[in-house]
């Protein structure tokens, strides 16, 4: 990975832990409103619970992708037996 795209995939990590704390947020506040408010906010708060539970699969998608092996593209062109 060169460090251009290094750079960009850090700065997308970021936003999106950002993003997961801005929805953590918006879901503390909601969540934080008498019980009679609670049934005016319902969907609100299950978009925001779903939003916030793909972001955050998407974060283990990325830590379970940086954790594998490189990939040599020239082994995998030429084969094994090429030196």
């Amino acid at each position: 990975m060169s460090r251009r795209a290094e750079r960009i995939a850090m700065q997308t990590t970021r936003h999106l832990q950002a993003e997961i704390v801005r929805l953590n947020r918006l879901i503390s506040r909601i969540k934080a409103k008498p019980q009679r408010e609670l049934s005016v906010w319902a969907a609100t708060l299950h978009e925001l619970l779903e939003e916030r539970e793909v972001l955050g699969l998407v974060m283990l998608n990325r830590q379970l992708e940086a954790s594998k092996k490189i990939v040599s593209f020239r082994r995998w062109r030429d084969g094994p037996w090429a030196a």
